[in-house]
């Protein structure tokens, strides 16, 4: 809502919703789990392939328009009121903190297997 009223933040607006691809392996891995059938084909597909696209959409993909809005930080929030711009900027920094946190969790699960 934020974003859209001020058309604030447009294109950290897409690869945040980049990221959610990942989230639709998530719920396959969970279907698979709560089915009884952590020990298929479909399960040693979906893993590694949620972990890829996790790492892709919500690491680097995240990281990468993290980085984009350091280098054009002058820019960021022209006729925005200045409390808006560092809430949203630092919810985005606590977004990819979570994400890097779920991706060392997601490389300690594939360790284990």
């Amino acid at each position: 809502f934020i974003c859209a009223s001020y058309r604030f933040l447009p294109l950290p607006f897409s690869w945040l919703i980049c990221g959610e691809a990942s989230t639709i392996l998530l719920n396959v891995r969970w279907g698979l789990l709560a089915s009884g059938r952590a020990e298929t084909t479909a399960m040693r597909v979906v893993e590694p392939a949620f972990a890829l696209l996790f790492a892709l959409a919500r690491v680097i993909g995240y990281g990468a328009g993290l980085a984009h809005l350091w280098f054009h930080r002058e820019r960021v929030g022209e006729g925005v009121p200045s409390g808006v711009v560092r809430s949203l900027l630092l919810l985005l920094l606590a977004g990819y903190a979570l994400n890097l946190s779920w991706m060392r969790k997601i490389v300690a699960m594939g360790r284990s297997r």
